[in-house]
């Protein structure tokens, strides 16, 4: 099962829905609503946050996944304050080293 920890899965995905898991009988539709490249020389890192339903909260974890494009895979999701007390937000962060090395590319590509 993918991890889904590549930046195109999300980098100007905005409006993009993601399926989470909560259990083997609930899931929870998300929204993507923002993207952030957190990249600097030591490390490859982006972060996207979504929002969802207030009914269907889940704590942070690793969570089974439905991605429109790549498909089924694993995210660590988690709960962060928004701007809507109507919905509840969750933030995705992905940082993997640069390995200098190979000329700045990021270990295990």
């Amino acid at each position: 099962m993918s991890t889904l920890s590549k930046r195109e899965h999300f980098e100007g995905k905005e409006g993009m829905t993601l399926k989470v898991h909560i259990d083997e009988e609930t899931t929870a539709e998300l929204t993507q609503i923002d993207y952030n490249d957190k990249s600097n020389e030591q490390i490859d890192g982006f972060s996207a946050v979504f929002e969802g339903p207030v009914e269907q909260a889940f704590d942070q974890d690793l969570h089974r996944v439905e991605h429109p494009d790549a498909g089924p895979g694993e995210l660590f999701l988690v709960p962060v304050v928004g701007g809507d007390p109507q919905k509840r937000h969750y933030e995705l962060t992905v940082a993997n080293l640069k390995d200098k090395s190979t000329g700045g590319h990021t270990k295990g590509e």
